[in-house]
């Protein structure tokens, strides 16, 4: 079932039966978007619905708007997500294994459990998002934003947080082996610093996850 509802509006959400043509005529029409730098087709627009358990398995998504849309479990296995927008987005238990989310807006995103093994998240916001168990085995967190983002339970092993601001970042017992950080103290760099020892992250007492409206 495809759920379409305003971000925020929960009371108002509509639903309708899946069309597996729907979205293949959106996907169609935003990859002639992009390839035409916006001179013809349209940008796909998910926002609010309900692709849980779709297999979008290498599917090209850049800058689409995907607000608050249920992937939950979904597969997005070598998926082109660049500068999307999944604000709110529901990714739990999801699969997206060397999926591309570069400069991606992540914001309160539910990714417990998902599967990031080796992701490129390149300068994306992941303020506030929950990770909970999700893998991010050498993932690329470099330069993103995880200001707020409980990590508990995360496995970072191999993980590349080099530039990441992971202030008020929630930690306890991620696995943190071989994760490192370059940050700065004092305008001074310091390169492979273990993340055990990064500045401002929560690594001794969960703390509340944030509440999601």
């Amino acid at each position: 079932m495809i759920r379409i509802s305003s971000p925020g509006s929960a009371a108002n959400d509509v639903t309708r039966e899946p069309s597996s043509d729907d979205l293949s005529t959106q996907l169609c029409a935003h990859r002639d978007w992009l390839d035409s730098g916006g001179g013809s087709g349209q940008r796909a627009n998910l926002s609010g619905m309900d692709l849980s358990h779709q297999d979008l398995a290498g599917v090209i998504l850049s800058k689409a708007r995907m607000v608050e849309a249920n992937l939950t479990g979904a597969d997005l296995s070598d998926a082109t997500l660049d500068q999307v927008n999944l604000y709110g987005a529901d990714l739990t238990d999801a699969e997206l294994p060397r999926a591309t989310l570069i400069e991606a807006n992540l914001c309160e995103t539910q990714l417990d459990g998902a599967d990031l093994t080796g992701a490129d998240l390149t300068r994306a916001d992941l303020s506030d998002a929950q990770f909970g168990s999700a893998c991010l085995q050498d993932a690329n967190l470099s330069r993103t934003e995880l200001e707020g983002a409980d990590l508990r339970r995360a496995e970072l092993s191999g993980c590349d947080l080099t530039g990441a601001d992971i202030a008020g970042a929630q930690c306890v017992a991620a696995s943190m082996d071989d994760a490192f950080e370059a940050y700065e103290v004092d305008d001074v760099p310091v390169d492979d610093q273990p993340i055990s020892e990064m500045p401002d992250a929560d690594l001794d007492e969960p703390t509340e996850a944030p509440v999601m409206d």
